[in-house]
């Protein structure tokens, strides 16, 4: 488990959980980012997740479709991260699990779900169902 000052950091990505024990966690299409992410709206370096002290911070790297945490677009200035914080990168939707160690909840881990999937009317494909387009064919999805 990723462990900084006693704290755990967890993503939770569809039907994975990613721990991490690096100082900083990279999200985007390129293999050189710590997640890696093959999904068209987003940019190859598109959000960095940061260690300060014993909270995390999550920040948008001036990616071209943006970063939300927890619907609400962030920008480059980094925003602190709560455990069950939800990060959306472009079609992709990251559940936040911060645990400190000592502090182990492990009914937390079950009441965390990540976003619903479906079919996409246009192309047929799956995906998110919070999403505003597809990732696949780019059809305008009303909410």
């Amino acid at each position: 488990m990723g462990r900084w000052c006693g704290v755990k950091l967890r993503l939770r990505l569809l039907l994975q959980e990613i721990a991490f024990d690096v100082p900083e966690v990279t999200i985007g299409r390129s293999a050189e980012c710590a997640v890696t992410i093959e999904d068209v709206l987003l940019s190859r370096r598109h959000a960095v997740i940061r260690q300060r002290g014993r909270a995390f911070e999550v920040a948008d790297t001036d990616s071209r479709n943006g970063t939300r945490l927890n619907g609400e677009r962030i920008g480059t200035t980094p925003v602190l991260l709560q455990s069950g914080d939800r990060v959306r990168v472009g079609g992709t939707e990251l559940v936040v699990v911060l645990e400190d160690d000592s502090v182990d909840s492990p009914d937390s881990r079950r009441r965390l779900r990540t976003g619903r999937f479906e079919a996409c009317p246009g192309c047929g494909e799956i995906r998110p169902a919070e999403s505003f387009a597809c990732p696949h064919c780019g059809a305008a999805i009303a909410p």
